[in-house]
């Protein structure tokens, strides 16, 4: 994937090309930009599928997925060329974005069991990590696998990931959102990043290993929950610092000449 300001020169210079052909009216700059767009996007989808045509038996797979998606890409564009569908772009960047999310998933945990078959990096799979995540083909598919070694950096991007999803939308401070998060992702602290008490977010998130943080969560969860939208705004106020008196020093009572 590129970077942001990567992909903002790439737009910037798909802009400029669109101009210049409508200003000049070149159907050839046109149709060059045009395949510049589409193949530098299918570009990124062959090298997100490269892993998986190395080995026979994940092809189905990707030939499948192609054609679904050209399936797909058809019925888009029947529906919104001759029945004047519009696209939900909410949804569907929301839809993409989850999809990226669970790719990078799968990415990290087949990319480290390569170094853990390759013998660049050891394997810690104890009998009690098998038995809640068994080998089986799906779970193979989404690159989880009952080893420390990949388990552990794949919940380190979903903590970072879901982070940063609550950091973006703490300013709206919705109550039923807040208590939802909390009982959900509590223990992680990510309540308290939503609504802006960091500090505490990162101590839950540092005790975390001690389960204390999940009880803590559930709590506030449910205190959210039953209490009214004005108690709530009440307690998102930030408390106003208590002005110390000064104290009053006595003054020497000056002799009189």
């Amino acid at each position: 994937m590129v970077s942001k300001a990567e992909a903002d020169k790439w737009n910037s210079y798909i802009d400029d090309q669109v101009k210049a052909s409508s200003e000049t009216g070149s159907v050839f700059t046109l149709a060059f930009t045009a395949f510049l767009a589409v193949f530098r996007e299918g570009a990124e989808v062959i090298l997100f599928y490269q892993q998986y045509l190395t080995e026979p038996s994940e092809i189905g797979f990707v030939w499948g997925g192609f054609g679904t998606g050209c399936v797909v890409l058809v019925a888009v564009f029947i529906a919104i060329r001759f029945f004047s569908v519009k696209l939900p772009i909410r949804p569907f960047f929301l839809g993409t974005s989850i999809l990226m999310f669970i790719m990078s998933i799968s990415f990290l945990g087949s990319g480290i069991k390569e170094l853990i078959e390759g013998d660049v990096i050891d394997m810690t799979s104890p009998d009690w990590l098998q038995a809640i995540i068994p080998f089986n083909e799906t779970l193979q598919v989404l690159g989880i696998f009952p080893v420390l070694e990949t388990l552990i950096p794949q919940l380190i991007l979903t903590f970072i990931t879901l982070l940063i999803f609550v950091m973006t939308k703490w300013e709206r401070n919705n109550r039923k959102e807040a208590g939802i998060i909390a009982l959900i992702f509590g223990g992680f602290g990510m309540h308290k990043f939503y609504i802006g008490k960091y500090g505490k977010g990162i101590l839950y998130a540092v005790f975390c290993w001690s389960f204390i943080p999940f009880f803590l969560g559930i709590a506030d969860g449910i205190h959210y929950l039953t209490e009214t939208d004005e108690q709530f705004a009440a307690e998102m106020m930030p408390k106003p610092k208590k002005k110390k008196e000064a104290k009053k020093k006595a003054a020497p009572e000056k002799s009189k000449a």
